[in-house]
């Protein structure tokens, strides 16, 4: 955070809290893509705390009940007969051997 607030200083001269939402979306919208740190190499450090931060919310969504069930998950589940995989459609041009 101190990182997040010493970039937008410099950028927008003030604090990220300060910031237009605007400019919180413009800062946010540059470190949410690692391409970015290549025109950029300053926004690394955000970039690494930002794709950290994203992955353990969707980490906790997805463990959660709410995730869980919004995958659709049922968990482990007894079956008298295994069905087999379902079948997978085969992608335009490609041809049976």
């Amino acid at each position: 955070m101190m990182w997040l607030d010493s970039t937008c200083t410099d950028r927008f001269g003030k604090l990220y809290l300060a910031c237009t939402p605007e400019q919180q979306k413009q800062m946010l919208d540059l470190i949410a893509y690692r391409r970015n740190a290549k025109s950029d190499p300053s926004l690394g450090p955000g970039i690494e705390f930002f794709s950290f931060l994203r992955n353990l919310t969707a980490d906790g969504y997805f463990t959660s009940e709410i995730g869980i069930k919004d995958l659709g998950y049922v968990g482990n589940k007894y079956l008298k007969d295994f069905p087999g995989c379902p079948a997978v459609p085969q992608a335009e041009g490609h041809r049976e051997n």
